[in-house]
This record gives structure tokens, sequence and C-alpha cells, in this order.
């Protein structure tokens, strides 16, 4: 990152720095006080602009990284949209460390949001992202408790609504194949297969690229699986490897877990 700061030529520039350091530094590393200590220094950088959406976004992420080393936030002086971002991001820094944290600040972003927001809100979008990455998380997780998925689905349908405001066909269609997998690790085989059948009807509605068809069909392939259709199990499975083999070389070392699975 030091020598990054070097590389910047514009304020733009630091905004996208802003938010990689937010992003390494928390989710990844969690190392919150060295995150507040880069972000605090980038105010210095003779390309940073008061006043600008990269004080804003240096600001929010100096709460994030608070909130994740358990310091005390101190959120009044943001506005709705802003408070539930910052909670919205901590959460999914959280997501691998602490289930239970993130699921409270999930919760009380989701409260706030419930007052409304405008179509554009980016708050819309970070609801989203920070559901889509605890479910993940959680769907991976073995011996989940009984909360942790409660929270699983919750995370899953929190994305499945923000996307739909926040993205297009192609996230929704995503947070469609998050939720099949949900409810197939919460055994809840009849919601998971009607959430892998959307899945697979808006990839082909849209024409999505191989990898998208791909993770479409093997969704649908792991829940017939799990349902006992042999026969829905072999159709999905073979439309699967049908996309698989249209993949580059590069794309199918992405996908050749998934596709041992089956």
């Amino acid at each position: 990152f030091p020598d990054a700061i070097k590389l910047v030529e514009t304020n733009d520039d630091l905004a996208q720095l802003v938010n990689l350091v937010a992003h390494v530094m928390g989710e990844h590393l969690a190392k919150w006080n060295a995150g507040i200590e880069l972000l605090v220094a980038l105010k210095a950088n003779p390309k940073f602009a008061p006043g600008t959406t990269t004080e804003g976004a240096i600001q929010r992420s100096i709460e994030v990284m608070k909130i994740g080393g358990g310091q005390s936030a101190s959120l009044d002086g943001f506005n709705t949209s802003d408070q539930i971002r910052i909670m919205a991001v901590a959460g999914s820094a959280l997501a691998e460390r602490d289930a239970m944290k993130a699921r409270d600040l999930l919760t009380k972003s989701l409260n706030l949001a419930r007052t409304g927001l405008d179509q554009k809100d980016p708050a819309n979008r970070a609801l989203a992202i920070t559901g889509n990455n605890l479910a993940s998380v959680l769907e991976e997780k073995g011996n989940r408790s009984p909360a942790e998925t409660e929270l699983m689905i919750l995370a899953s349908q929190t994305a499945r609504k923000y996307w739909e405001v926040a993205g297009t066909w192609l996230e929704v269609s995503r947070a469609e194949y998050r939720l099949a997998k949900t409810f197939l690790q919460a055994q809840d085989l009849d919601r998971a297969f009607r959430h892998a059948q959307i899945c697979v009807e808006l990839c082909m509605e849209n024409k999505a690229g191989e990898m998208d068809a791909f993770y479409s069909y093997e969704a649908l392939a792991l829940v017939e699986k799990a349902r006992g259709n042999q026969v829905g199990f072999a159709k999905a499975s073979d439309y699967a490897k049908h996309y698989f083999g249209l993949l580059s070389p590069e794309d199918q070392k992405w996908c050749e877990e998934s596709l041992k699975k089956l």
C-alpha cells in the first residue's frame, strides 16, 4: 500500500485505493488499527480533495475498521445511508471471524433501511454484498448452530432483495444461486429447488456467459441429487458438463472443484 500511494494521480484514484485498503486490511487480514493508520495517511496525499466522495469513503472506512477491531464507532455524524453502509461493510468484514456480531450489524442496517432508501442509494449495493458474503461464509461452515442457519437464510434473502434494486438480471441470477445453495445447506429442498430453477431460467433467458450457465446447472444438479431425483440430477449434470467444456482453460480451473462434486 505505501508503494501504491505513490502511484496515485487523481482524487478518484485515491477513492479506489480507499476501498482496497478497507477490504484487504479488514476482511482479509483483520489488521484493523493498521488499516486506520493507512486510511488517515491518505488524507495527507497531495491529490486528496476535501469535501469530495473520497473524504466520505475514508471516514466511512475508518468507522468500519473501528467496528471490526472492537472499538466504539461514532455514527451520529453520518446520515442514514452512510450508517447503513458502514454497518453493512463491517458485517461483511466480520463474516468469517464473528458471525453473531455480523448478524447484529446486518440486522441494524436492515432496520435502518426500512425507513426508506432511494433506488440509487449506494446503501442498497452494500446490503446486497454483505448478504451474499455472509451467506457464502456460513454455507461453508461445519456444525452450524440453528441461529447461524437462520442468519445464513436471512443473509441470502437480503442479497436477493437488494440486488433486485442495485443490480441487473446477472446479479439477481447469482443471488438466486446463493439462495439455492443456502436452502440446500438448510435442508429445505423444495425452496432450494425453486431457486435453482429460477437461476437456470434467468441465465437461459438472458443468454448468460458459460461460467454463469455452468454454475446455474451445478446448483440444480446438487439440489436434484439431494432430492433423490436421479433423472433430474443426470440431466442437470450433463448441462453443467456441457458448459464446462465451453469454458477457457483458465476459467475451467475455477470450476473444476464444483464439477468434481457432481
